[in-house]
């Protein structure tokens, strides 16, 4: 594991000094450049790890004395042991100075150290350092958008699993739809408590380790089956309450999850794995050619017949997507798109087992946008439900495009470069099954000029990534 690395790597640095300073106190006196060349490369990963006084006291050893080098040189060694006995490590990324200042004190403690970043490109450099165990993300930086950084932790073998929290001064309601769709597990407004911040990083700290337990079991499954087959097919479970008179509780019930793992593993086969993707949220990895619908449906009607955990009179099943990744899109891409059709069955009325299709490949979409951070966050909503998008940011491309390929549905923005979008509506209605849908400024003449050229549908061009996909499916 990459913290038992970073440990390690703090170690053998400990050690080398610690030989160093033995030559030295045994009257080699070429240990004192030895020393001092060790000090230098401490003082670089304490800077880039989070460890400020590791790396001042690293400076000190460098410039030191020959009378203070020894007590200096312990002294480091003392705050090298602190380092590599840190539990958990927090990553703050926000272009507020005074808020990073507060997070650092606020969530800094004696099993916690806290990294602190500015931009996105200082938040890769941290994450190249030290992989942190969570993550804590403000969405406007200076030279991007948060939810690029976010995809970006998503997708890394490295980084999956790290909680993500957002706390941001975007409209609340949206930005909690899209974060979340992307795969974080808080989302905060500004202005935010920050005891309630504090208190929910030390909740998803606590419980990392079970999430990552049940996330590494599937993921070694997944890996092991895709290595044996062509495909894999994983299931994404959404535990659900059905109350007295059949009246079923908003939502996935996660305490039912734990009821819904039991009833899951014993109605499947020893090779199929059930665990927990996150606290809650019950997941499948099964062989290819495992057929889980009908072992999935006798475990809703097991379920059904037991007592419920805490509502008399009420029952337990769930809703479920199976998806078979024939794509190898990977465990996490994979599961995404399933929990999104899980999810959707539970919303249109629940107890259902939902079968998504992705042989023949997937659904394209062109995408052209200007805007490379909004589209990154339509593409990662888009993708995340199966469609496969090409993104074009000028309308000489996109219409490259549209004659070279074929595409089910093109999602064009109305001002673009070189070649207005208003052209590019005209040729995508001019082709067979590709129907466009025009993104517009707030201006009903805009819309009404995009409606006019052949566009099927508009949207407002900051509308939320949900309503994208809502219409892009209506459309498909």
């Amino acid at each position: 594991m990459a913290e038992d690395a970073f440990s390690a790597a703090v170690l053998d640095q400990i050690r080398r000094l610690e030989a160093a300073l033995d030559d030295l106190l045994e009257g080699d006196r070429g240990a004192v450049e030895r020393i001092r060349r060790l000090a230098c490369t401490v003082r670089g990963s304490g800077a880039s790890c989070g460890f400020p006084t590791v790396s001042a006291l690293a400076a000190r050893v460098e410039e030191a004395a020959p009378g203070d080098l020894v007590p200096t040189v312990r002294a480091l060694l003392v705050e090298m042991e602190r380092m590599r006995a840190t539990r958990h490590s927090v990553l703050v990324v926000d272009d507020d100075p005074l808020i990073l200042r507060l997070l650092e004190l606020r969530l800094t403690g004696p099993d916690r150290t806290v990294v602190t970043a500015a931009t996105l490109a200082e938040a890769r450099a941290a994450l190249r350092a030290r992989r942190p165990d969570l993550v804590v993300l403000d969405l406007f930086l200076p030279d991007g958008d948060g939810r690029t950084l976010l995809a970006e932790l998503r997708a890394s073998e490295d980084t999956w699993h790290v909680p993500v929290v957002v706390v941001s001064g975007a409209s609340a309601r949206t930005a909690r739809l899209e974060v979340e769709a992307m795969g974080a597990d808080v989302y905060l407004s500004k202005p935010f408590d920050p005891n309630a911040l504090s208190a929910v990083v030390a909740s998803l700290l606590e419980r990392r380790p079970e999430a990552r337990q049940g996330r590494a079991e599937l993921m070694a499954s997944f890996r092991r089956l895709l290595s044996e087959a062509s495909s894999v097919t994983v299931a994404a479970v959404v535990p659900e309450t059905h109350g007295p008179g059949g009246k079923r509780s908003e939502g996935p019930d996660p305490r039912v999850a734990s009821a819904v793992v039991g009833v899951l593993t014993a109605a499947l086969p020893d090779e199929v794995t059930v665990a927990e993707w996150a606290p809650g949220e019950p997941a499948v990895v099964a062989p290819g050619f495992f057929d889980l619908v009908p072992a999935m449906t006798r475990a809703r009607y097991a379920l059904r017949n037991r007592p419920h955990p805490y509502l008399e009179g009420g029952l337990c099943s769930f809703s479920a997507g199976v998806l078979e990744d024939a794509q190898r899109w990977g465990l996490s891409d994979a599961y995404l798109r399933a929990h999104r059709f899980a999810l959707d069955a539970n919303r249109e009325g629940g107890d259902r087992v939902v079968v998504c299709h992705s042989e023949g490949g997937r659904l394209r979409v062109l995408l052209a946008m200007k805007d490379a951070g909004r589209a990154a966050l339509f593409i990662a909503r888009l993708e995340g439900a199966g469609f496969e998008v090409e993104h074009h940011r000028d309308g000489a491309s996109a219409l490259d495009a549209l004659e070279t390929s074929q595409y089910s549905l093109a999602i064009v923005e109305a001002d673009l470069p070189v070649i207005d979008g208003l052209d590019v509506v005209t040729k995508a209605k001019g082709l067979e099954s590709c129907p466009p849908v025009m993104l517009v400024a707030a201006s009903e003449a805009q819309a009404w000029e995009g409606l006019d050229r052949g566009a099927d549908d508009y949207l407002l061009r900051d509308c939320s990534a949900d309503e994208l996909l809502a219409r892009a499916r209506r459309h498909v």
